[in-house]
Protein backbone atom coordinates (compact mmCIF):
# COMPACT_ATOMS: atom_id res chain seq x y z
CA UNK A 1 0.00 0.00 0.00
CA UNK A 2 2.50 2.26 1.24
CA UNK A 3 4.78 1.55 -2.56
CA UNK A 4 1.67 2.71 -4.55
CA UNK A 5 1.04 6.09 -2.29
CA UNK A 6 4.57 7.10 -2.30
CA UNK A 7 6.09 5.35 -5.74
CA UNK A 8 6.13 8.87 -7.61
CA UNK A 9 8.10 6.98 -10.51
CA UNK A 10 4.68 5.93 -11.55
CA UNK A 11 3.01 8.82 -11.66
CA UNK A 12 3.43 10.48 -15.25
CA UNK A 13 3.08 14.87 -14.97
CA UNK A 14 2.13 16.35 -17.97
CA UNK A 15 5.16 19.45 -18.64
CA UNK A 16 4.95 21.69 -21.18
CA UNK A 17 8.75 23.43 -22.01
CA UNK A 18 9.58 26.72 -24.47
CA UNK A 19 12.51 26.21 -25.94
CA UNK A 20 14.28 29.39 -27.90
CA UNK A 21 17.84 30.21 -29.42
CA UNK A 22 19.33 33.01 -31.17
CA UNK A 23 23.19 32.10 -31.20
CA UNK A 24 24.71 29.45 -33.61
CA UNK A 25 22.56 27.11 -35.73
CA UNK A 26 19.17 27.86 -34.37
CA UNK A 27 18.03 25.27 -35.55
CA UNK A 28 20.22 22.38 -35.12
CA UNK A 29 20.38 24.06 -30.87
CA UNK A 30 16.42 22.77 -30.58
CA UNK A 31 16.90 19.87 -32.23
CA UNK A 32 20.37 18.85 -30.20
CA UNK A 33 17.88 20.53 -27.52
CA UNK A 34 14.95 18.30 -27.73
CA UNK A 35 16.83 14.75 -28.20
CA UNK A 36 19.00 15.80 -24.61
CA UNK A 37 15.35 16.26 -23.15
CA UNK A 38 14.06 13.18 -24.43
CA UNK A 39 17.00 11.45 -22.64
CA UNK A 40 16.57 12.82 -19.33
CA UNK A 41 15.32 10.09 -16.56
CA UNK A 42 11.83 10.23 -16.35
CA UNK A 43 11.31 12.40 -19.20
CA UNK A 44 9.29 11.34 -22.32
CA UNK A 45 8.48 13.74 -25.06
CA UNK A 46 4.79 13.51 -26.71
CA UNK A 47 5.07 16.22 -29.48
CA UNK A 48 6.79 19.10 -30.34
CA UNK A 49 5.41 22.05 -32.00
CA UNK A 50 6.64 23.87 -35.04
CA UNK A 51 9.50 26.62 -34.86
CA UNK A 52 8.72 30.32 -34.83
CA UNK A 53 11.31 32.97 -36.18
CA UNK A 54 10.69 35.95 -33.79
CA UNK A 55 12.04 38.95 -32.29
CA UNK A 56 14.01 39.51 -28.95
CA UNK A 57 11.82 41.06 -26.18
CA UNK A 58 13.58 43.00 -23.34
CA UNK A 59 17.33 43.22 -24.83
CA UNK A 60 17.15 43.98 -28.37
CA UNK A 61 20.28 44.17 -29.67
CA UNK A 62 20.42 40.72 -30.78
CA UNK A 63 19.28 38.62 -33.65
CA UNK A 64 16.22 36.86 -33.96
CA UNK A 65 15.11 33.69 -31.93
CA UNK A 66 13.90 29.99 -33.17
CA UNK A 67 10.82 29.81 -30.16
CA UNK A 68 9.02 26.21 -30.07
CA UNK A 69 7.42 24.67 -27.25
CA UNK A 70 7.57 20.60 -26.32
CA UNK A 71 4.95 18.43 -24.58
CA UNK A 72 6.14 15.83 -22.32
CA UNK A 73 5.48 13.47 -19.24
CA UNK A 74 7.83 13.37 -16.55
CA UNK A 75 7.98 11.07 -13.38
CA UNK A 76 9.64 13.06 -11.11
CA UNK A 77 9.34 16.80 -9.35
CA UNK A 78 9.32 19.87 -11.13
CA UNK A 79 12.80 21.34 -8.98
CA UNK A 80 14.39 17.92 -10.72
CA UNK A 81 13.31 19.17 -14.16
CA UNK A 82 14.50 22.90 -13.70
CA UNK A 83 17.80 21.45 -12.70
CA UNK A 84 18.58 19.01 -15.28
CA UNK A 85 16.94 21.26 -17.58
CA UNK A 86 19.87 23.97 -16.75
CA UNK A 87 22.28 21.03 -16.98
CA UNK A 88 21.12 20.96 -20.75
CA UNK A 89 21.62 24.96 -20.62
CA UNK A 90 24.94 24.42 -19.49
CA UNK A 91 25.78 22.12 -21.78
CA UNK A 92 25.28 24.26 -24.29
CA UNK A 93 27.64 27.12 -23.30
CA UNK A 94 24.75 29.48 -21.94
CA UNK A 95 25.41 32.65 -20.07
CA UNK A 96 23.47 34.78 -18.41
CA UNK A 97 25.30 37.84 -18.34
CA UNK A 98 22.30 40.20 -19.86
CA UNK A 99 18.38 39.20 -18.50
CA UNK A 100 16.90 38.15 -21.90
CA UNK A 101 20.09 38.68 -23.37
CA UNK A 102 21.41 36.30 -27.13
CA UNK A 103 21.74 32.34 -25.36
CA UNK A 104 22.94 29.31 -27.31
CA UNK A 105 19.79 27.77 -25.94
CA UNK A 106 17.18 28.68 -23.54
CA UNK A 107 14.58 26.25 -21.67
CA UNK A 108 11.64 27.22 -19.71
CA UNK A 109 8.89 25.16 -17.35
CA UNK A 110 5.68 26.83 -18.64
CA UNK A 111 3.60 24.27 -17.20
CA UNK A 112 4.09 21.22 -14.90
CA UNK A 113 0.78 19.35 -14.85
CA UNK A 114 -1.90 21.51 -12.63
CA UNK A 115 0.65 22.94 -10.18
CA UNK A 116 0.99 26.29 -8.91
CA UNK A 117 4.43 27.34 -7.48
CA UNK A 118 6.28 29.96 -6.18
CA UNK A 119 9.78 28.88 -4.72
CA UNK A 120 12.78 31.58 -5.50
CA UNK A 121 14.34 29.31 -7.97
CA UNK A 122 10.79 28.33 -9.56
CA UNK A 123 7.37 29.45 -10.69
CA UNK A 124 5.00 27.50 -12.32
CA UNK A 125 3.16 28.45 -14.06
CA UNK A 126 5.82 30.42 -15.53
CA UNK A 127 5.17 34.38 -14.99
CA UNK A 128 5.09 35.34 -18.58
CA UNK A 129 3.22 33.02 -20.77
CA UNK A 130 0.36 35.37 -20.89
CA UNK A 131 2.75 38.20 -22.21
CA UNK A 132 4.28 36.33 -25.16
CA UNK A 133 3.09 35.26 -27.88
CA UNK A 134 5.80 33.69 -28.77
CA UNK A 135 5.35 31.07 -26.56
CA UNK A 136 1.60 31.31 -26.99
CA UNK A 137 1.22 30.45 -30.56
CA UNK A 138 3.35 27.04 -30.54
CA UNK A 139 1.74 26.28 -27.04
CA UNK A 140 -2.12 26.65 -28.86
CA UNK A 141 -0.70 25.00 -31.53
CA UNK A 142 0.22 21.59 -29.30
CA UNK A 143 -2.95 22.03 -27.17
CA UNK A 144 -4.87 25.27 -26.92
CA UNK A 145 -7.49 23.19 -24.69
CA UNK A 146 -5.01 22.87 -21.88
CA UNK A 147 -6.74 25.08 -18.52
CA UNK A 148 -4.20 27.23 -16.57
CA UNK A 149 -4.39 26.17 -13.34
CA UNK A 150 -3.96 30.03 -11.98
CA UNK A 151 -6.47 31.51 -14.56
CA UNK A 152 -9.02 29.01 -15.10
CA UNK A 153 -9.18 29.57 -18.61
CA UNK A 154 -7.32 27.94 -21.96
CA UNK A 155 -4.25 28.46 -23.48
CA UNK A 156 -6.19 29.66 -26.68
CA UNK A 157 -8.19 32.32 -24.20
CA UNK A 158 -5.25 33.40 -22.89
CA UNK A 159 -3.66 33.73 -26.41
CA UNK A 160 -6.93 35.42 -27.47
CA UNK A 161 -6.54 38.18 -24.48
CA UNK A 162 -2.48 38.68 -24.91
CA UNK A 163 -1.24 42.34 -25.89
CA UNK A 164 1.92 41.06 -27.13
CA UNK A 165 1.59 42.61 -30.55
CA UNK A 166 5.02 41.02 -31.78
Amino acid sequence: MWKSVLNVKNRKNTVFLSLGSNKGDRYSNLLICIKNISELDGFLVNECSSIFETEPVGYLKQNYFYNMVLKGEYDYDPHNLLRDLQNIEDSFGRTREIHWGPRVIDIDILYFQDMVLYSPDLILPHAEIGNRKFVLEPLKEIDSEFLCPVKGITVNDIYRRCSDRS
